[in-house]
């Protein structure tokens, strides 16, 4: 029988552990590329001290107040994001979009130490930090995961184009569709038992998968189409008339192909037909004519 359950967030396949996660955080932070826009926000905030960072100090203090805030970011960075993205990224949160949030948060504690730093500050001041932070941090952000897209993708999933990386997935039917080349991965129409394969019929073309046929509707939405005979699964909207030949039955699909039927499924398949307003023949018998 086939599961209801949803294609796992295996979306994508991803296979990196925490440590992994932690070493692809770690080598984008060391990467000259990344150096470079953390560099250029340390350089432009401490020059321009923009959203009121800091106007009234010296440069000097603003260089070690920015550099401070960096080496904080780059701590919980390292120590915290691996973790909460391979969470997000799990559940079909985009790759952009945990970083960004992830840094929002941090924001907001910097913003909470300058008006620690600084408690003269009013409202007005404080959240202009924090929303000129948060520019900053979503421009870098986007920049680097630009950048960075290849190496995210390879390094995390086994299947790189199914990671979510800037905006969430949109996720086959099945888990069986996750098993299949890219470029016939679309909703299954018919599954075919061919000795140690399966032959997967999908809209836009077909694969050979090593596994039974048990396996592979067990990995299909269980209410999707019925396993007609002991060799073939087949989508309910590829099921067109029921009928009997010489006492055998027999089912046609769309495509006007005749396929055989366990006579312990003939019900089942006639209920299948019946809700869709389909034909459906008579009990079995040796003379019924072949329609």
């Amino acid at each position: 029988m086939g599961t209801n359950r949803k294609p796992s967030a295996v979306l994508g396949d991803i296979v990196a552990s925490d440590h992994e996660f932690r070493r692809l955080v770690l080598d984008i932070y060391r990467n000259r590329s990344c150096l470079f826009v953390v560099g250029f926000v340390w350089l432009f905030t401490t020059i321009f001290a923009p959203g009121d960072r800091m106007q009234d100090a010296t440069l000097p203090w603003r260089a070690i107040y920015n550099a401070g805030g960096i080496l904080f970011y780059y701590m919980a960075g390292y120590l915290l994001l691996p973790s909460v993205l391979r969470w997000g990224l799990s559940r079909n949160i985009p790759f952009v979009w945990v970083n960004s949030v992830f840094y929002m948060v941090l924001a907001g504690v910097e913003t909470a130490f300058f008006l620690a730093v600084f408690p003269d500050s009013d409202g007005f001041q404080v959240l202009y930090y924090w929303l000129t932070t948060i520019v900053m941090i979503v421009i870098s952000v986007s920049l680097l995961t630009y950048y960075f897209e290849d190496t995210v993708r390879k390094r995390l999933s086994r299947q790189p184009e199914l990671l979510p990386l800037w905006r969430p997935l949109t996720l086959p039917d099945s888990n069986l569709e996750l098993l299949l080349p890219q470029d016939v991965r679309a909703p299954v129409r018919r599954i075919e038992a061919q000795n140690q394969y399966v032959r997967v019929l999908t809209r836009t073309g077909e694969a050979l998968l090593r596994m039974s046929l048990n396996e592979a509707e067990g990995m299909l939405p269980a209410n999707d189409g019925l396993r007609i005979h002991r060799s073939i699964w087949m989508h309910k909207n590829e099921m067109e008339e029921l009928f009997f030949h010489n006492g055998n039955p027999r089912l046609r699909n769309v495509e006007k192909q005749v396929f055989p039927v366990s006579r312990k499924k003939v019900d089942e398949l006639r209920r299948i037909l019946e809700s869709k307003q389909l034909p459906v023949a008579g009990s079995a018998s040796a003379d019924d004519p072949v329609l």
